[in-house]
């Protein structure tokens, strides 16, 4: 399994639960299968074999599709004032 970095303790829970809301945003205008490998990579926290049975999908489709969604969602970011 991929590991998740900790939040510092002194971060406000409401600068977090904004990131979060936000983030959710940004994945809903995600195409529908970027949308669901990186939701049931980053938030069902299953790995690339996981997925790929999950899927029935090869390992090498599931991590194509996690780079795309990594590549869209970072374009959608950039591109927000």
């Amino acid at each position: 399994r991929h590991q998740h970095t900790s939040l510092s303790s002194t971060e406000p829970l409401c600068t977090c639960q904004e990131e979060a809301s936000d983030g959710l945003e940004y994945m809903h205008r995600l195409k529908e299968k970027s949308r669901l490998v990186l939701s049931l990579y980053y938030l069902e926290n299953l790995t690339v074999a996981e997925i790929s049975i999950a899927l029935d999908i090869p390992a090498g489709t599931v991590k194509s599709r996690l780079y795309k969604a990594r590549q869209e969602l970072k374009t959608l970011l950039d591109n927000t004032p």
